[in-house]
């Protein structure tokens, strides 16, 4: 049982790994399109006047850090996720064998409590067959 839930803890943590590894890569290439983007815009809009690109700039950069903003928020929420799940799991496991034990405790004392009225009852059973043999043998030899 201990290897198979530290299989499945190291299961989870390259899963871990291999997603997280994915979004990173994946911000990477939203930021670096975010750069194009953003020389595209500076480009032109320093052609155009020097205001106007003060307030582009402005405003690609808002936006950028509001993506960024909320693809953290979204990997936390994801880790925060995967913790939860490994918690809940162990809780679940660990209140499974407590009634596992629980049950088998009961399962005994019932089987105990059956084991000793069947002993009792072929202990009577011996008793009458015994006291029937020893009535059978009085009458046969008393005649």
């Amino acid at each position: 049982r201990q290897h198979a839930i530290k299989r499945m803890c190291a299961v989870l943590t390259i899963q871990s790994f291999v997603r997280r590894w994915n979004a990173e890569r994946n911000l990477e290439i939203a930021v670096w399109s975010a750069i194009q983007i953003q020389a595209a815009f500076r480009g032109w809009f320093a052609r155009d006047s020097l205001e106007d690109n003060h307030y582009c700039a402005t405003q690609i950069q808002r936006i950028t850090r509001g993506y960024l903003a909320t693809m953290h928020v979204f990997e936390d929420l994801y880790s925060i996720t995967i913790v939860q799940s490994v918690v809940r799991r162990f809780l679940t496991i660990n209140k499974a064998v407590d009634r596992l034990s629980s049950i088998i405790a009961i399962q005994a004392w019932y089987r105990g409590i059956r084991a000793r009225e069947a002993a009792e009852d072929r202990f009577y059973s011996a008793i009458a067959i015994q006291s029937t043999w020893r009535r059978y043998m009085c009458q046969m030899t008393y005649q």
